[in-house]
């Protein structure tokens, strides 16, 4: 069992909301731009501080370091001095007694300002040079002589849509004074690193001087990951020039009008195959709304082009990116990384090729999958077969075709509810492309008591990742797992980590820990050999043994032998060059294969999925049921970001789907019966115990609901034309049925 299930379903979770607070504490509003672009002329706060219980406000000019927080770019002020770039900028901070009061000092805060053109068009921004950084492209073989000589030839457009993270907790900080020019900061942070060097930059400190922990979180999907900075900085600044504790808390309205989503994407294709349906080549162009400030977008960028032919060998492929400014909040990381629109698009492409060439789709999946031995177009290479297993496994053990027989049979009588069924085969990068990312420290302490502590760089948010750490510690040393307790992430115990992003968390942190373990267990052994006169092995369970596992520490305590041990793990032979675009960017791959059912209704033009069958290669698990529990979230967030969550914002850019009442996500009732398999793969040195990653991957196996629903769209309209817009929706389904 998970070790938070017990304290989530009693209410006992400790979340940053339910951290302790000295009667001192103030609350914190922030006051934000109301338009998209603008400049700033004047700020009037003589209203909000002559208010009962408010404190202070703060803007800009009360920085006593820099005003910046940009990483990527420095292109992120912390509060607008001048440009108003999108609305929920930051412009002042209200401190008060309480947070009805602290929320009203900020709605009697007036400010004077030019209103500017905005922009929300990708294409136009891409058009009129609004973009973050250069173009990139990968290539690989000749393009331009295989669309000449292929028998088949489509191209299309493709649109994806931005998707709302719709975290539980929302974003949320509180800063306390420790000493002087000290803070503890307790932040819903995926990089809790990140703070501390951005809270000490802002507050003009060094980064010895803030103290970063985060108890743990309730969701993120990266949305936390740059995103929580603002928050957590303005608290900072407002403790160190308070005195006083602060709390800053967004409501979700707040939260959903301030931060940024999913990069919405637009994309041009073009696609070529011989007369039997094997792909010759591939050119896309992908452009990205990046928001109105850098934060992740190029990086996210990145993940797009690596993954932009997703599971298909393709001997010709010639793939454009570029991230683009327009107004929008900062569009940001988000479970998949710019995976999802790139993989929507290549089955998008070979949809179309599909119905060109009026051959069933997983025909020509199936004819173009990866083999062992394909070299991508950015130098890597396929090491193993298990995506062809994959794949193979899913059609012998969920009976594919069979299934497609018995639906075409359905459908030959045109009822009114049609049945269709979609595969998607995926092939995902294990690793952080920034390679200096590929790095976690863990420290392992034996107490007196023969209790053991974790302290570790990875954030839980759900993922199990302290659980699967806590089984990795006690398997290593040979001990039962409830004597081993992880710590809360904290910067101090765990400095310079990573963010706990790209399904690494576990594997990093993991590797780590194994080192650290192996050390104090060799360790513990060469004493027990010599204290006690037995030979131990390194392998000794010392559960099941006569020198017990208390008798051992009390007695190595007493000997003075060193119970706590630190180590450093690396991921090995990572490289990537940014001019050649060639290198070796993932530690490994990942592959799997969906079968997503659906029911249409043809008059109403709503649907429901009904059954979703996964074959994964997922190495050797870990935790089953931690595995299993991302495998079913991730497809259902999936299944949602392709049928039926649909952003919109009016005109001027203020966001109308802010609220669970008009952002719908899948329930209970809408979510489909899933069945996974897992699969052995052979050996994996890079993760712990051969173990594979799943935090990302499931997702991406979720879009192909949208062919399955497609699929039948055009089963009852054959004039239905081909749009590849992201999401799917039922009032889109209608319409096409009817077009």
């Amino acid at each position: 069992m998970h070790n938070d299930s017990e304290l989530h379903f009693s209410g006992q979770s400790t979340f940053v909301d339910d951290w302790p607070l000295p009667e001192t504490t103030l609350y914190a509003a922030v006051f934000v731009s109301p338009i998209a672009n603008g400049l700033l002329k004047s700020i009037d706060a003589q209203k909000a501080r002559a208010m009962p219980g408010v404190k202070a406000v703060l803007t800009a000019a009360d920085i006593a370091g820099e005003n910046q927080i940009g990483e990527i770019m420095p292109d992120e002020e912390l509060l607008a001095t001048k440009n108003l770039k999108f609305i929920g900028k930051p412009i002042a901070l209200v401190l008060a007694d309480s947070p009805a009061t602290a929320q009203q000092g900020a709605q009697a805060i007036e400010i004077a300002y030019d209103e500017l053109a905005t922009e929300f068009n990708v294409r136009n921004a891409y058009h009129n040079n609004m973009t973050f950084g250069d173009e990139r492209q990968f290539t690989k073989g000749d393009t331009k002589s295989a669309f000449e000589q292929a028998k088949w030839v489509v191209s299309g457009q493709v649109s994806c849509a931005a998707q709302e993270h719709l975290y539980f907790e929302t974003q949320i900080s509180i800063a306390i004074p420790v000493d002087k020019d000290r803070l503890k900061i307790i932040s819903a942070s995926q990089n809790p690193s990140a703070i501390q060097k951005l809270a000490a930059k802002v507050l003009g400190l060094s980064m010895n001087s803030i103290e970063v922990e985060v108890p743990r979180l309730g969701g993120a999907f990266g949305g936390k990951e740059e995103q929580a900075k603002p928050w957590a900085c303005l608290a900072a600044l407002g403790a160190q020039l308070t005195g006083h504790p602060v709390k800053l808390a967004l409501s979700r309205q707040q939260d959903m009008h301030w931060t940024g989503k999913r990069h919405p994407y637009s994309a041009d294709y073009r696609i070529a195959a011989d007369e039997t349906g094997r792909i010759q080549a591939y050119d896309v162009k992908f452009l990205q709304d990046g928001g109105a400030v850098a934060d992740l977008s190029t990086a996210v960028l990145e993940r797009t082009l690596f993954h932009a032919t997703n599971a298909y060998q393709i001997p010709n492929a010639n793939v454009k990116a570029v991230s683009c400014r327009t107004h929008h909040p900062s569009n940001t990381a988000f479970r998949g990384f710019g995976a999802p629109q790139a993989i929507f698009t290549i089955e998008a492409a070979i949809d179309h090729l599909a119905c060109a060439m009026n051959l069933p789709r997983w025909k020509i999946q199936q004819k173009n999958l990866l083999q062992p031995g394909y070299r991508f177009d950015y130098g890597m290479t396929v090491q193993t077969d298990a995506l062809q297993n994959c794949w193979q496994q899913l059609f012998k053990h969920k009976k594919i075709e069979m299934r497609l027989a018995d639906i075409q049979k359905h459908n030959a009588n045109k009822p009114r509810y049609i049945r269709s069924l979609a595969l998607t085969p995926l092939c995902f990068g294990i690793s952080f492309t920034a390679t200096h990312l590929n790095q976690a420290s863990v420290t392992v302490t034996i107490y007196t008591d023969a209790s053991i502590g974790v302290a570790i760089g990875a954030v839980e948010m759900g993922q199990g990742v302290v659980d699967k750490i806590a089984i990795i510690v006690a398997r290593s040393l040979g001990v039962s797992v409830k004597r081993v307790r992880v710590d809360f992430t904290n910067s101090s115990k765990s400095p310079n980590m990573s963010p706990t992003a790209a399904s690494v968390g576990a594997d990093l942190n993991s590797m780590a820990a194994i080192k650290a373990c192996e050390k104090l267990k060799l360790r513990l052994v060469d004493f027990s050999n010599t204290f006690y006169g037995v030979d131990l092995s390194p392998e000794t369970n010392f559960e099941n043994n006569a020198i017990t596992w208390e008798d051992l520490v009390a007695n190595a305590y007493l000997q003075r032998i060193n119970l706590s041990e630190h180590a450093f793990y690396a991921t090995p032979d990572l490289y990537f060059d940014r001019v050649k675009e060639q290198g070796t960017p993932f530690s490994y791959h990942v592959y799997g294969v969906s079968a997503i059912e659906s029911t249409l209704d043809t008059l109403l033009g709503t649907y429901h999925i009904d059954n979703v069958d996964v074959v994964y290669d997922l190495g050797q698990s870990l935790d089953t049921i931690i595995d299993l529990g991302q495998m079913e979230g991730g497809l259902v967030q999936g299944i949602g970001y392709a049928t039926m969550e649909e952003i919109r914002w009016d005109e001027k850019g203020k966001l109308l789907t802010d609220s669970f009442a008009t952002y719908k996500i899948p329930d209970l009732l809408s979510s489909p019966q899933i069945s996974v398999d897992f699969i052995d793969s052979p050996s994996n040195p890079h993760g712990p115990f051969s173990a594979k990653a799943i935090g990302e991957p499931p997702l991406l196996l979720g879009l192909g609901a949208f062919f399955s629903i497609s699929d039948s769209i055009r089963l009852f309209n054959k004039t239905a034309p081909i749009n590849y817009t992201l999401p799917l929706t039922p009032e889109r389904a209608l319409l096409a049925l009817y077009s």
